[in-house]
């Protein structure tokens, strides 16, 4: 069963392809900055959280964060976002759902990222510039309205 893994300011869509190239996997921190979704951690922390990747990102520093959400029934879903300084890889494990798939996907993106706002205070980051992918891959989005409370 396919899940999207949606609460507290967090998303990250689940793909079915993956792509050829690799990051400098040396220059990614040895261990990730990690964060519990849905609802484990503040908004303030969430924020922080996505929004220090973010910077990082643009500085062309290296990066690792991991989001764990959970499935209705409990199962984790584990998702790394890895950047080496030049290119951004996603990975998406679903292999502890005892109802999915129970895949790993991977896939690489270049490090730019856009804002997409509307009109309820929603706003969406993603990758748009991913290989073999004709829609983005939203890294998390945020409700300015409620989530830097």
């Amino acid at each position: 069963m396919k899940k999207w893994m949606k609460a507290g300011g967090a998303v990250l869509l689940l793909v079915t392809v993956s792509g050829c190239n690799s990051i400098d996997t040396t220059a990614v921190p040895s261990e990730a900055r990690e964060i519990e979704e849905p609802n484990y951690d503040s908004a303030e922390k969430r924020h922080e959280f996505y929004h220090q990747f973010v910077d990082n990102l643009e500085q062309g520093k290296p990066d690792w964060i991991r989001i764990t959400s959970h499935t209705a029934e409990g199962d984790p879903i584990i998702n790394d976002v890895k950047f080496d300084g030049k290119i951004v890889e996603l990975t998406a494990d679903t292999s502890k759902d005892k109802f999915g798939k129970g895949e790993i996907i991977k896939f690489t993106c270049e490090p730019e990222l856009t804002a997409e706002a509307d009109e309820h205070g929603n706003t969406t980051y993603n990758f748009t510039d991913c290989n073999d992918r004709s829609e983005p891959a939203t890294l998390f989005f945020e409700n300015t309205k409620t989530d830097k409370q």
